[in-house]
Formats: structure tokens, C-alpha cells, sequence
């Protein structure tokens, strides 16, 4: 499992999630599953990180600012 950042297609939003060992996706928010074969269609993988952000926090980050934030951990500043 690693920690994501995924934009949801069909709401154009992006949102802080986790990325399953089997390949389906898990909002962070609402705990929505997409799976694998709607990749494309329903979401897209913007970003994987090893490191583990507060998931608390990127949920409440608006968009941007929610990027900038796993990019500011990834970088380890």
C-alpha cells in the first residue's frame, strides 16, 4: 500500500488516497474504491509517495495546495 495523490475525473477534484497492494484506489475522504480498470476513465495517479503525510491534513488542503504539500514531504523539507 502507498500513500497517494489522484485526481477524480469525473469531479475534476483532487484528492489524497491510498493506492492498494491489488491496484484499487482508496479516497482518503470518503473511502470511495476505483479500481484499477477504470484508471483513465474515472481517475488519475498524480503522484506516489513512500513516505506517509497526515492524511488528516492533505484531506483538508485545497487542491494546489494539497500537491505542493506531498511534493514539500517527498522533497523532505
Amino acid at each position: 500500500m502507498r500513500q497517494i495523490i489522484f485526481k477524480d475525473l469525473e469531479e475534476g477534484t483532487i484528492q489524497a488516497g491510498f493506492l492498494m497492494d491489488d491496484g484499487t484506489v482508496v479516497c482518503g475522504c470518503c473511502g470511495e474504491e476505483y479500481n484499477e480498470s477504470e484508471k483513465g476513465i474515472r481517475y488519475e495517479i498524480l503522484k506516489t509517495s513512500d513516505d506517509w503525510a497526515d492524511i488528516q491534513v492533505a484531506i483538508l488542503v485545497e487542491n494546489q495546495e494539497l500537491y505542493n504539500y506531498v511534493e514539500t514531504i517527498n522533497k523532505g523539507e
